[in-house]
């Protein structure tokens, strides 16, 4: 079990300045969601401002990912947007 503890990705948050970008997809059960959230917390205690949090609508973990590509490219673009605004810091 500590080495599940220690792989999780909220254990080095507090020591990492890495940017993140966090999705929750709309059809995800909550014991997927409720460590995003938990995750979003410990950047915001680190960075003293919450990380952006993208919601996804008629999304599940599945279909997100899936979504890339041609007709779809809402969550690619956003992505982006994310790793632009990083260069432009």
């Amino acid at each position: 079990m500590p080495e599940r503890v220690s792989a999780a990705p909220i254990t080095p948050v507090a020591s990492n300045p890495v940017p993140l970008l966090l999705t929750v997809a709309e059809f995800d059960p909550g014991f997927l969601e409720a460590p995003t959230y938990q995750l979003a917390d410990a950047v915001t205690r680190r960075d003293g401002r919450p990380p952006p949090v993208l919601w996804l609508k008629g999304r599940n973990r599945v279909s997100t990912v899936l979504s890339f590509g041609p007709g779809d490219d809402l969550f690619g673009n956003k992505i982006i947007e994310f790793i632009d605004g990083i260069r432009a810091q």
